[in-house]
This record gives C-alpha cells, structure tokens and sequence, in this order.
C-alpha cells in the first residue's frame, strides 16, 4: 500500500509540474519545480521528468562564468536520460526558434512523440505497448517497474543488463546504462552502424549511432547533420570542417568524401547514403590555403607539394603515413584522423581519389564487422639516457602510430642525439630547458598526442613486437582501465636478467585490484602500460610534485573505475640500472625511503579522501558500529586505522582526537571504539613525540580514568 501511495504522489507531482510549465511557456524556474516537489513530499524529481540534478549554488556561479568567458549561454546540468544536443539536432525547428529543448519536449515534443535520447526509440516502444497513447509512452515505460525490461530500442540491451550485468536492482536499468555503462555489451554500437546503411530515418539514425559511439563524450557537446555530397565551389572559403582521410565540408554541405568507413576514425562523424552526422570537436586553425589530400601520393607528388606550400597553408593528409612524410619535409598538417576546424581563404583538393561507396549491411556484415582504426601514440620523458635512447624510440616507433618524447633538461648529450634522430625517425621532440620532473614531462608529452591509446615507456626500454595489438584488443573491452604485463627484464648491456629480478612486478594475480594496491602497494610496471588518453587526462594524469609513485597515484584512481588486464607475454624490456628509479628498497639511500614512505602515505590519503561507497565496499571498511549504519567520512577514518600505513595512522589518530575534543566521547560509541584503546592509538601513532599530536592531553583528560589508565 505504501508503495502505491508513493506512485500516485510522483504521478501527482510530475502532473501538477508539467502544468505549470505548460502554463508559464515559455519561461521557468527551478524553485517552482521544487516547491511543488515538496507540497507531494518527495525529494527526487520523478524519473519521468528527466530532469538534471542541478548545480549547488557555487557550481552554479562559476559555471555562468565560465560560459560568459566562452561567450556561450549557460547549459543546465542534463539528465542522462536527455540529451538537448540531440533532441537540437534531430528537431532542426526547435534549434531554429532557439527554444529550451527540454522545456519544449516537456510541454510538446512528448505528445508529438519526438525522442529525448538515441537510447530511446519511441516508436519501438509504442509497439510494446499498444493500450498506451503516445504521449505517455516513456512515462509509462520509465515509472512503471513492469515495463522496464522492455526495449527501448533495437541496440540496448536492459534485459540481459538486468539479468546478467551490474544492474543495482534498484534504479531503472536503462538511467543505469546511460549514466554508467554506455558501451558494450549492453550498447550495440557497431550493430548500429551496421543498421545506419540503410536506415530509414537517416538523420535520426546517423545521431543515434554517432552517439552509441561515445555517448560521455558526445552528451553535452553540439551535433550537426550534414548533408551529402556538393563539389567544391571555385570560390570555397571560411570555416572548413574537416577529418583527415574521411570528410571535409563547408556550411553543412560535405564537399569530399574520403575512404569507405562508416565511421571516422576518431568517432565523432559517421555517415551513411544521405547525411554526415558530427559531433562538433575540433580544434581550430588558420591557413590561406587548405589542401585536402583525397588519396595516395608518391613520392614525387609529395615533393611537388611540399616545394609549392608555404608556412601559412596546411594539409589534411589521407594517412597517417602521408601525415608523417610531409612533417618531414617541413609542411604543416592537421592530425590524420582528428576533426578540426580551418579558417582558410582557399580551397585545393589533390591527389587520385579512390571511389567512395558506403557499402551495404550485408558487406559489412561479411567476415564480422571491423570497427575503425584505432590509433595510438607512444609517450617517453627522457632524462640523461643517452645510451638507451635510441633504442627506445626506434622499438616505441614500430608499434606505435605516433610518439611524441619529452626531453626533461638531460645535460649527458641526450637531447642532441634526439635532435638527430627526430630527423630521422620524424617522432614529436619537445625540450625542457631545466629537469621538471617525470610527472610533468609526461603530461607534455600526452597533451601533444592525439592517439586514442596511450602506450607509455622510459627512455631506457624497449617495447617488443605485438605490444600495440594486444593492448588495442584488450581496451576494446570498456570496463578494462589499463593493459599491463609483467615485463622482462633487462640489465644496462641488455643481459636478460633471472627471472626473480622483476621482483616486484611479480606479484600473482589477484582478484580486486584497487584493494591490493591500496594495502600492499604497486605490482604495475609501467613502461608496459597501455591507457585511453582520455582516462589519463580525465583522472589528472601522473600528480605533479611526486618523484617516485606518480604512476601508482594514478593506477589506484584507474582501479576504482575499471578493470586491469594483465597479458599474458610481456610486452616491454624493462632495464635495471644504477640511474633509473627502481621502487625495491635494494641499493636505495635512507632519504629516498624516507621519501617514499611520505609519497605513499600522501596516494593513499588522498585515495580515502576521495573514497566513496563501493570503494570502502571493496576495501572492507566497517559499514556498521553498535548496530548503527556509518557514515562515509567515519567508515574512511576506520579504514585508514586498518591501513598499517604509518603517516595515514598518524593523521587518522589526529583527526579522531579533535573530534573527540570537539564532539565529546560519544564520538568513540559511535565508532565502535572503547575509551580505553585511545591512548594505545595515541601511542601507536607517535610513540616518542606524544605533543606533536596536540590534543592528546586535553582528549585523555576528557576520557578519564578510563582512558588513562
């Protein structure tokens, strides 16, 4: 009964707020919307709504600044179920009028059966539900539990997410998909492009399918359709908007096709027979002449080329090893396979172009479906490894699509061999003046690729054959965060070492990554990691100011969102030397332990401070004390007494004693902690300087006889 009574509240209040917005159209307040959430005692908007959960009044603050700045009108914070740049792009007349997209499917595009998400095919569910009008068809489909195993579209699968998949069982399954898992398998996005061919809604389907892709990326961004396909008038000039090897367009009219795929290779355009789909994220240039080459060139084509260009033109190559011979010689290009967007006074197209045809469900379904290309770049920060160096690069270069090296202020002859090699081998040099240190050499180093997949490696290994298809294939599964193996390792002269020497890499595997790393400590290499640029960007890269754990920083904030997989043949030569900075103790001097015992303490501090629930979940922290549920900063201060890390103990013993000085002894029931353990806490945690801790006395004296004695 309970439960009915709460479903006609939402009812009642999704109803009474939807008439008040149809009422004040086209203006609204989100106060209004709360105050009549409040009159119905709820506090969560009804799911139907789909509206976002707004800003705190901070947020609010710097996000109307920083649109100001852009020159851009505030966004609200979206539902993920509610997509305004695809309900703009799929319904061209309201991006004309300039209207709120959610307001106006509030108040009319519901009715009329408009979609509010690729996710979400309201005609397929319609048929799912013959006795439901239209106009409440996803109201019915996401506020009824019944009807939440149905499928709301040919390419989600909630039904198998629910039974097989990490469904909660609590919120509906689809809000679950959109806002956590929007990939495989549970989003089919290659069926989808396989589907985009022929479909018979082209636009809405080309979207939809760009969407499936990446939606994170894509939510919040702009979408455009582009129609096909217009030759290039004499006079083209203005903003370019271009994709090596796949697309170049003007005014939202595709000028050149180029290649076969459905689907470019950075995944923010796809096409099918009629329309471009693109996701608006490019970065901008200038040029006076923009060359697009629209097939291959030889060598003489090239030189021909390059000898007739000048510094202010630029050239879309079909290749990423067209790109690399024209950076040879000197010609500025835009990165094979990257959207952007070239002011340009001219227009060239040149080269012999191949016939473009998209080819049929059928073909590409011959042989299984082959997504596009991914591309990958190598990374390497350098510092005084002139021996190696060459043979790092050259080893990184044959699996790699690109490398781009840092060198980090080496003073032994390093960054001058380098300037000879990046003649040579035409990688991406940039030179520290001054030593900066290796976290920050690598954010350089990752901030100039433009691979989807970072493969990292020191100035002193060696990748080996295979390292890039075993990690592309790996990473292709979306819960997977990083590729590793365990390396082989390697002395100075390149000697294989025995196999004990890998020493820590060597750990057996374990069943929950982010738990072991936290308590026992790193077992990663890294110069044999493989990463998606964008989780290493997103999660803040190695933190700078860390000499010695700056990738296990990063690997413990990598584990709380996805899997490890670990090759199973190693993919690097990792070389053991007297300059390099092994983390075995072995041979390390007392102020580099000192240093690391302070490193380790501050990742795994700042791991509790951002800990949320799955993760204390994971690591064992107490949920309950004294039959009472914990809250999360008093299940994290537990969990950093079970540590055994000295300096995490120290700061853990420090914060209960000012509570304790603050909040009175009840603070210790609610824990779960007898009065009488204090002082051996206190003692544990400094047991020569009890006075650096500051509260001691005061807090003793306010436990007594109890704690004192």
């Amino acid at each position: 009964m309970a439960e009915i009574g709460a479903a006609e509240a939402t009812q009642a209040c999704l109803e009474e707020i939807r008439e008040m917005l149809a009422r004040n159209y086209p203006r609204f307040r989100r106060r209004d919307i709360r105050a009549i959430m409040r009159r119905h005692g709820l506090t969560d908007a009804p799911v139907a709504l789909l509206l976002g959960p707004g800003r705190p009044p901070i947020r609010r603050l710097v996000h109307f600044m920083r649109a100001l700045r852009r020159g851009t009108r505030p966004t609200r914070e979206e539902h993920p179920l509610f997509s305004a740049s695809f309900y703009r792009a799929t319904n061209p007349d309201i991006a004309s009028a300039g209207i709120d997209p959610w307001l106006h499917y509030q108040v009319f595009g519901r009715a009329e059966g408009r979609s509010p998400h690729p996710f979400i095919d309201v005609s397929r569910l319609a048929g799912q539900l013959p006795d439901t009008l239209t106009a409440v068809v996803v109201d019915a489909y996401l506020m009824r539990r019944e009807h939440w195993l149905l499928s709301p579209s040919p390419y989600i699968e909630t039904e198998h997410f629910a039974a097989a998949g990490p469904w909660d069982g609590v919120t509906h399954p689809l809000v679950q998909i959109a806002e956590q898992y929007p990939a495989e398998p549970w989003v089919r996005a290659r069926l989808s492009l396989i589907d985009l061919v022929d479909a018979r809604s082209p636009e809405r389907h080309a979207l939809a399918a760009l969407m499936m892709l990446d939606p994170r990326r894509v939510h919040a961004g702009r979408l455009s359709v582009w129609s096909r396909t217009a030759p290039p008038p004499s006079d083209s000039h203005g903003a370019f908007r271009v994709v090596p090897g796949f697309f170049a367009g003007l005014d939202g009219t595709e000028i050149v096709a180029i290649g076969r795929e459905v689907v470019s290779r950075d995944g923010t355009a796809v096409r099918n027979r009629h329309v471009v789909a693109i996701a608006d994220d490019g970065e901008r240039y200038t040029a006076s002449t923009l060359v697009v080459a629209i097939g291959e060139l030889d060598h003489r084509a090239l030189g021909a080329l390059a000898s007739r260009l000048d510094g202010g033109d630029i050239v879309a190559p079909v290749d990423v090893q067209q790109e690399r011979a024209l950076n040879i010689a000197g010609v500025r290009t835009l990165p094979f396979g990257r959207q952007a967007i070239v002011e340009a006074r001219h227009l060239e197209l040149c080269g012999e172009a191949q016939p473009v045809q998209i080819e049929a469900a059928a073909a590409l379904t011959r042989g299984g479906f082959t997504p596009p290309k991914v591309r990958t770049s190598g990374v390497i920060a350098a510092h005084n490894q002139l021996r190696w160096i060459e043979t790092a690069i050259r080893s990184l270069a044959a699996e790699a699509d690109e490398v781009v090296v840092v060198d980090d202020g080496s003073t032994d002859g390093t960054a001058e061999l380098l300037e000879t090699l990046v003649r040579e081998e035409g990688f991406t040099l940039i030179r520290n003046t001054v030593a900066r240190g290796v976290s920050e050499a690598y954010a350089v180093a990752v901030e100039a690729s433009s691979g989807e997949i970072l493969l990292i490696q020191g100035g002193d290994d060696r990748t080996l054959p295979g390292r890039a298809a075993a990690s592309i294939a790996a990473l292709s599964d979306p819960s997977v965060s990083l590729v590793h193996s365990d390396p082989v390792v390697i002395d100075a002269d390149g000697n294989v070492l025995p196999h004990g020497a890998a020493g820590e890499f060597q750990e057996p595997h374990v069943s929950d990554v982010l738990r072991y790393l936290v308590e026992t400590g790193n077992f990663i290499c890294a110069p044999s990691v493989a990463i998606r640029r964008e989780d290493y960007l997103a999660h803040g890269g190695f933190p700078a100011g860390i000499a010695l754990l700056q990738d296990y920083a990063l690997w413990i904030e990598l584990a709380r969102v996805g899997r490890f997989d670990r090759l199973d043949a190693p993919v690097v030569e990792y070389r053991k030397h007297g300059g390099n900075l092994s983390r075995e103790y072995t041979g390390i001097d007392t102020a580099r332990r000192r240093r690391h015992a302070v490193e380790l303490s501050w990742v795994r501090e700042r791991f509790i401070q951002a800990a949320d629930r799955r993760d204390l979940d994971r690591l064992g922290a107490p949920a309950a004390a004294n039959g009472q549920l914990l809250a999360r900063d008093d299940r994290a201060l537990l969990l950093s007494f079970a540590l055994g890390d000295q300096g995490v103990f120290r700061r853990a013993v420090d914060d209960l004693l000012t509570r304790v000085a603050k909040d009175g002894v009840e603070v210790l029931d609610t824990l779960g902690i007898a009065p009488g353990d204090v002082a051996e806490l206190i003692y544990r945690a400094d047991p020569e300087n009890l006075a650096a801790l500051g509260r001691s006395a005061a807090v003793l004296r306010a436990l007594g006889d109890s704690a004192s004695g």
